[in-house]
């Protein structure tokens, strides 16, 4: 993987998942078969994430999202460029919350009326998280750019357990 042309550290799971969040995404180019040496002689694919950058004019965006398990979700971004437009910057930052963070190991059983083992009542288990993301670009002339791409991502998930299921 590649973000913005800089390669990313090979990760244990090979992919960095909710590091990322796809609002950042402007497009992606994907090569596969024949890659050259420069991409460090891979074999299955090359993945190149193009973030977005700052419009002309400063805007953004913000959403609130609420639903089932007390799920809390707001999002922002915002981007622009400055007066003479040789700098450029992109933010975004998300939250969420919710009382439902991962689906049941062992949900209730339904069959033959047999409820000895699961329950549909779950506790322990809620889940937060946040993420930023800040793209900063300055262009000194016409032949060169210089950029600063930052983002941070956190991810909290309790364990799911049932109240009867010790007894």
């Amino acid at each position: 993987y590649q973000i913005d042309g800089v390669q990313l550290p090979d990760s244990v799971g090979g992919t960095f998942a909710d590091a990322f969040s796809p609002r950042n995404i402007d497009h992606f180019e994907a090569i596969t078969g024949g890659i050259s040496a420069e991409y460090g002689e891979r074999l299955a694919a090359v993945v190149n994430i193009v973030t977005k950058a700052g419009p002309e004019t400063p805007g953004g965006s913000a959403d609130l999202e609420y639903g089932s398990y007390n799920t809390f979700k707001p999002q922002a971004l915002f981007g622009g460029s400055n007066k003479d437009g040789d700098v450029h910057y992109f933010i975004s930052a998300s939250y969420s919350r919710t009382d439902r963070g991962l689906d049941t190991p062992q949900p209730s059983s339904t069959a033959l009326g047999d409820q000895s083992q699961g329950s549909s009542d779950v506790s322990h288990d809620s889940s937060n998280g946040n993420g930023q993301f800040a793209k900063i670009d300055w262009l000194p002339d016409n032949s060169d750019k210089v950029s600063l791409v930052a983002f941070q991502s956190y991810s909290f998930y309790q364990i799911p357990t049932y109240p009867g299921s010790f007894s």
